[in-house]
């Protein structure tokens, strides 16, 4: 499974205009992702037969504007796609850009198709 693809067809439900690493757009309200690392696990004869993927979604909503009802189904919505339900590891206003920032953090396991 592409963990990627997976994410983006929830950002694309979820109806925000989203990225991978960097928005360049000029949104109130905007989403970035990105993945923090894969662990290999489950192994058998000394190759891994699944591997965690770490992801960091972002929301990112400019200060005049209540985020709270994004950041809930946002996490519902993630949990719903099959990922572990988010854990909120930040959520602060950024004051060089008057944007509230708010990071959710959530994994996802998947099997290594066999070669």
């Amino acid at each position: 499974m592409n963990v990627n693809k997976k994410i983006e067809e929830l950002l694309k439900s979820f109806g925000l205009p989203y990225d991978y690493g960097k928005f360049m757009g000029s949104a109130g309200k905007y989403i970035v992702y990105n993945c923090t690392g894969a662990i290999p696990e489950e192994f058998a004869d000394d190759e891994p037969q699944s591997e965690t993927t770490n992801i960091q979604i972002h929301l990112f909503c400019k200060k005049n504007i209540d985020y709270t009802k994004d950041k809930k189904d946002l996490k519902k919505a993630i949990a719903k796609a099959g990922f572990d339900y988010p854990r909120t590891e930040l959520e602060e206003l950024e004051e060089d850009t008057d944007l509230w920032h708010i990071c959710l953090e959530t994994s996802i396991t998947c099997g290594i198709p066999a070669e």
